[in-house]
């Protein structure tokens, strides 16, 4: 799938490094993810109302989130620390990957290794 047909299928919002994240999991054949899942959360507890998880893998309980530009704002990270924290205590692997724009493909394949090692892991430990 071009990378024009991505856009269309996951839509605009979707940042271009995930598009191509996405292509470089199917091309090796890594599926079983759900991309811009929606999760809710008690803000007298978290301190948060919810978040959009950028690839979450049910089977494993991995949370992965892309942290662009936009994250290293204080305010962003504080908000990113308490998703974290609300994701953790309900049982879930948080990895937080932080890259710069424009992303490279060496970068996007150093990326889905990582993401492969921790489900392999996941997988071990079962």
């Amino acid at each position: 799938m071009s990378k024009a047909d991505f856009a269309r299928k996951y839509g605009s919002q979707m940042a271009n490094a995930e598009i191509q994240l996405i292509a470089e999991l199917n091309r090796r054949g890594i599926y079983g993810f759900i991309t811009q899942y929606a999760f809710s959360f008690d803000p007298q507890v978290d301190l948060v109302h919810g978040t959009t998880v950028d690839f979450y893998f049910p089977k494993h309980k991995l949370c992965v989130f892309l942290d662009g530009v936009p994250h290293l704002k204080l305010r962003q990270e504080i908000r990113d620390e308490r998703v974290t924290k609300a994701l953790t205590r309900r049982g879930f692997k948080v990895i937080r990957i932080e890259y710069e724009v424009p992303i490279t493909k060496r970068k996007i394949k150093e990326i889905v290794d990582f993401i492969e090692k921790e489900l392999n892991r996941n997988e071990r430990e079962g």
